[in-house]
């Protein structure tokens, strides 16, 4: 749940640290400093940045494999093959699910979760000594494009090799996946809107509207006054997109 306290803590580039190391009405006389705060020490620096470096590759890691292996494992059975034969956006209850990302019930996006599951996918399909296994999962989610795994374990073993960064990497992909299976074109943006539209308003379930008569009497006078300038808004902007359809 969302932390009201957090609210009052203001996140800009004028943050004043100061403000945060002490507390009002204590006394304020200074410390020493270490060392490092008096004199950058570049070997410190790099140290750090290595030792960061493996917390968040061990955190994104970590993450990435548990979610790409709960949902292989809770909606495809665990079985690669499965999820080769059926598509995310032709799994009824996985692309039900895909639908409530970037929301407070599912604060992760489409692509992590899509990304999670492939990896997830290619992990269960090659050994556990493999070259893809071996490398971060930045590097795992731009492997997963190519569908041979003889290519993916090849480009894997030159990633390690050669010490790819992602944008390397994911350029040498780009040669090795043919244009035609690149995926598909961008959705257009009327097509997208409208979609976006339709999945808010729309209960999957029965196909009838998403909100209840209980949800409209918890609103205050000033919210339900504002809901409905919205309806009104939303009802000309309809009308509006039809003539322009035709």
């Amino acid at each position: 749940m969302h932390d009201r306290r957090l609210a009052a803590v203001p996140i800009d580039d004028e943050y004043d640290l100061e403000e945060m190391t002490g507390e009002a009405g204590l006394d304020r006389t200074p410390m020493p400093l270490p060392g490092c705060a008096l004199r950058a020490d570049a070997d410190l620096v790099e140290e750090a940045a290595g030792r960061l470096k493996i917390i968040a590759l061990g955190t994104v890691a970590k993450g990435m494999a548990e979610m790409g292996a709960y949902l292989l494992d809770t909606f495809y059975d665990g079985k690669p093959d499965l999820y080769r034969s059926a598509a995310p956006r032709k799994h009824a209850s996985l692309r039900l699910l895909m639908e409530r990302c970037e929301s407070v019930d599912v604060p992760v996006s489409r692509s992590l979760l899509a990304r999670a599951l492939m990896i997830a996918v290619r992990i269960r399909e090659l050994p556990c000594n493999s070259a893809f296994n071996a490398l971060p999962p930045s590097h795992q989610a731009e492997l997963v494009r190519i569908r041979s795994v003889e290519k993916v374990e090849k480009l894997a073993e030159r990633a390690r090799t050669d010490r790819m960064s992602v944008m390397r990497l994911r350029a040498a992909v780009r040669k090795a996946v043919p244009k035609s299976n690149r995926g598909r074109k961008p959705t257009p943006e009327v097509v997208r809107v409208l979609s976006a539209c339709v999945r808010g308003l729309r209960d999957d379930e029965t196909g009838r509207l998403a909100l209840r008569k209980e949800q409209v009497l918890e609103l205050t006078d000033a919210q339900l006054a504002h809901a409905r300038e919205l309806v009104g808004v939303l009802l000309r902007r309809t009308e509006d997109l039809a003539r322009l359809l035709g």
